[in-house]
């Protein structure tokens, strides 16, 4: 919690010195213009990639699988077109970032990781039933010494 509102106290501050410093280099209109630039091009890259986006979603699910891949790129899609509709140089950093195909493909990676829900399969009577294997090994690290209950 503390990371968060540290981040939301300073990203302004670091948007704020990174434009000052723009405009000392390019003056205030060709910085301003740029902002928008930056902005009007990064909205028309969003469109076209999230069309594309579409398109795999659309043969993902017409071959019977969930489009998991698809889905987060086009979260990420959308993460990159509100940062580059967002006024700063620094937002339109990170959404130019989330543009390229092998960025979204580590991020996608990465929260793969982060959200995978872990479970393990546990055979009782006739019907098998499922562990949590994550609360498992919360009550094992918070000490609890009841078992961990079976998911229907």
């Amino acid at each position: 919690m503390f990371v968060v509102v540290l981040l939301l106290l300073l990203w302004p501050l670091v948007e704020i010195a990174v434009f000052l410093q723009v405009v000392a280099w390019i003056g205030v209109l060709n910085a301003l213009a740029l902002m928008v630039a930056i902005s009007l091009c990064g909205a028309w890259l969003v469109k076209r990639q999230g069309i594309g986006t579409l398109a795999r979603m659309r043969t993902e699910l017409d071959q019977g699988r969930i489009p998991t891949g698809p889905m987060t790129d086009g979260g990420l899609l959308a993460a990159a077109g509100f940062l580059l509709l967002v006024p700063g140089f620094v937002t339109d950093v990170v959404g130019l970032a989330l543009l390229v195909p092998a960025v979204r493909g580590g991020v996608r990676r990465r929260l793969g990781r982060r959200f995978t829900v872990r479970t393990a399969r546990v055979r009782r009577g006739r019907t098998p039933d499922y562990l949590d294997v994550e609360e498992a090994r919360r009550r094992d690290r918070d000490g609890w010494s009841d078992p961990p209950e079976l998911m229907p």
